[in-house]
């Protein structure tokens, strides 16, 4: 059966250190969470649906969801990172909210490389991307 996955994006926190959400996947007995995510403070998403594709991204130099027809705005993508540092104007994925303890204790998101590879292997070559208004 060949059907497009659907992601629905929740953001539900905004600090100095960034937007924090959950990413939802969308099944026939509704929404259940999939993974959280960490944008920049402020989102250069606006909510909307787009759809995301796979594609190996040069500056990263691995495959990649890169979402599409983002207004105002090219190369926004799904990839690894922990803090806001990383979002670099993208989507982070991890599997929990968390301290990142460095030179200096930051509010971030876990294991986002383990995440990161599961949300790869998991869905086909496209998904859409439902981002929310915040709450």
């Amino acid at each position: 059966m060949n059907y497009m996955i659907q992601l629905i994006l929740k953001r539900v926190s905004k600090t100095n250190l960034g937007t924090f959400g959950v990413l939802l996947e969308l099944v026939a007995d509704g929404e259940v969470p999939y993974c959280v995510t960490l944008e920049p403070v402020v989102p250069i998403i606006v909510p909307g649906k787009y759809y995301c594709t796979k594609y190996l991204s040069p500056k990263r130099g691995y495959e990649v969801y890169l979402l599409n027809n983002v207004p105002g705005h090219s190369f926004v993508e799904i990839h690894v990172g922990n803090t806001i540092k990383d979002t670099e104007g993208c989507i982070l994925v991890g599997s929990s909210f968390a301290p990142i303890v460095g030179k200096q204790q930051v509010d971030g998101i876990s294991m986002s490389k383990i995440t990161f590879k599961k949300l790869m292997s998991d869905f086909d070559n496209t998904i859409e991307l439902e981002v929310r208004r915040e709450t």
